[in-house]
């Protein structure tokens, strides 16, 4: 009986040592979205581990450019590259319970921008937005394109749309799936990934310019008026904006139109009020809330900030009816960017640009008068 005792004592004994032996963090992969990225470009890093003590907790750092969401449980970070082209270091640190750790660097050489030529037309453009780490679609005579830092594909559907829109459902770095909608004269043609295609017609809605995705609703901007359509019973009913809507903007806590009579918010009460006064053709935000906009003054094409038309010297060379912000705070309005201080020209871009659109990675693509298509 003693005998069997103390085995049994031996092997309780044995089962604690091995259980609480541990080793430090084991870093088994790394990835980035874009081992090659060009300067102010948004870039996903990860880190897979192996640890024995949890919590694990990841402690991130650059030699330039922004951290975004840092947080310490988090395996992956995302990254916003520095405006300056060069070599820059991000370090994860991993730490396990007991001060254990292991730290990888991402060695990442970032590249100056340049043009390069996409498609020879394109009618429009949308984002895929909601995905930080996603491009932009495009729309041809026949076909919807999509353009990313990953590479660019096709899906064999479209056609000359007047304006697209992207409904995305995604994981949680990336889109699994889409619904593509195009407007043509006033049907809305939809495409979604499983193959499915259909249309919802807005009856009254005459040429529409412009549409947005907010949740299941379909914001429609057209010639006489702004409709807001369902996404599941593909129905559309009217708004109080009668007067013709040239853009759409669709933000986390801000939504507003671009009116031939200017720009209206949407309030809580989902009404519709109007914000600014002028003939208005484009509208954007940037990160501090301010109101963008190019508006028409005595036939004459001006951008304006927080309703107040900017003062000659600050006026681009060029104003095209487009606006967009990307993840530097630049201001884009065709091919020139206001840095706060003054209009950068993009002097490798001869072509005059009608629009340009800044993807959620941060890549610039732009859009001629006759129709190419670059990124920048």
């Amino acid at each position: 009986m003693k005998q069997a005792l103390y085995i049994c004592i031996i092997g309780i004994v044995t089962v604690l040592i091995y259980g609480c032996s541990s080793s430090g963090p084991e870093i088994t992969y790394v990835n980035t979205s874009d081992a090659a990225p060009v300067t102010g470009q948004r870039i996903l890093l990860q880190v897979n581990s192996i640890v024995d003590r949890y919590p694990i907790r990841y402690i991130w750092a650059a030699t330039g450019g922004v951290l975004e969401d840092e947080n310490t449980s988090n395996y992956w970070t995302y990254w916003i590259v520095p405006k300056d082209p060069g070599k820059y270091t991000v370090r994860c640190t991993v730490i396990d319970d007991e001060g254990g750790n292991e730290t990888v660097n991402f060695d990442i050489d970032v590249k100056s921008r340049t043009k390069e030529k996409l498609l020879e037309q394109a009618s429009c453009m949308a984002k895929d937005g909601g995905a930080k780490i996603s491009g932009i679609w495009a729309s041809t005579d026949d076909d919807i394109w999509y353009f990313s830092s990953g590479g660019e594909s096709n899906i064999g559907w479209g056609d000359e749309f007047t304006a697209i829109a992207i409904q995305g459902y995604s994981s949680y770095y990336y889109y699994m799936y889409h619904t593509i909608w195009g407007a043509k004269d006033n049907e809305i043609y939809y495409y979604r990934s499983s193959d499915e295609t259909g249309t919802m017609t807005c009856e009254d809605c005459g040429t529409i310019n412009a549409m947005e995705i907010d949740g299941s609703i379909l914001w429609v901007g057209a010639d006489n008026g702004l409709y807001k359509c369902s996404t599941a019973t593909y129905t559309c009913d009217t708004t109080d904006i009668t007067e013709q809507v040239y853009d759409i903007y669709v933000g986390e806590d801000l939504t507003l139109v671009a009116t031939s009579t200017g720009i209206y918010t949407l309030d809580a009460d989902d009404t519709w009020k109007k914000k600014y006064s002028g003939d208005t053709c484009a509208v954007t935000v940037d990160s501090d809330g301010n109101i963008w906009s190019v508006v028409d003054d005595a036939g004459n094409k001006v951008v304006a900030k927080k309703g107040e038309i900017l003062s000659p010297e600050d006026q681009p060379p060029d104003v095209a009816a487009s606006l967009d912000i990307d993840l530097l705070d630049r201001i884009w309005c065709g091919k020139y960017c206001w840095d706060g201080q003054e209009w950068q020209d993009q002097t490798e871009i001869t072509e005059s640009i009608e629009e340009s659109m800044v993807s959620p990675e941060g890549l610039v693509y732009l859009r001629s008068f006759s129709g190419t298509l670059f990124c920048w």
